[in-house]
């Protein structure tokens, strides 16, 4: 399969493509895009990092932590942060972005830092994620 440019670049895992559905960086620009066609938001007006690593090796760019660093510097004072991977709060969400998050960029001259909350125990979540866990004992 023909990838646009190869992986780990910008253009690599861009597209929604049935050959990606088990690419976690695919499935992280995927739902990006989706949440913030649904927030209304242009192209340039949100951005993707990377959060969540695992073990010692060089894990996907941009990291989180290093963006919101750099922000404040690049004129943006006001920032919104959600985690779409995560579907309840835990240590990376409520500790890493909430607190160490949340301090690096006010710290760095930033004025507003707003965590959307995972999805938790909302009511609705809770009904669909119990449907999923139901629907394989109603398959024929």
């Amino acid at each position: 399969r023909a990838w646009r440019g190869g992986p780990g670049t910008e253009q690599c895992c861009s597209h929604d493509d049935p050959g990606f559905n088990t690419c976690y960086r695919s499935q992280c620009l995927v739902t990006a895009h989706e949440v913030a066609d649904r927030m209304g938001l242009a192209e340039g007006d949100y951005q993707v990092t990377f959060q969540s690593r695992l073990g010692m090796q060089p894990w996907l760019a941009p990291a989180t932590a290093n963006v919101l660093k750099e922000l404040p510097g690049q004129g943006v004072k006001s920032i919104a942060v959600v985690a779409p991977a995560f579907v309840t709060d835990c240590l990376e969400t409520l500790e890493e972005l909430g607190i160490r998050g949340r301090e690096s960029f006010l710290s760095r001259g930033g004025a507003e830092f707003h965590l959307i909350d995972c999805l938790n125990d909302e009511p609705e979540w809770a009904a669909l994620l119990a449907s999923w866990i139901d629907a394989p004992s109603r398959q024929p």
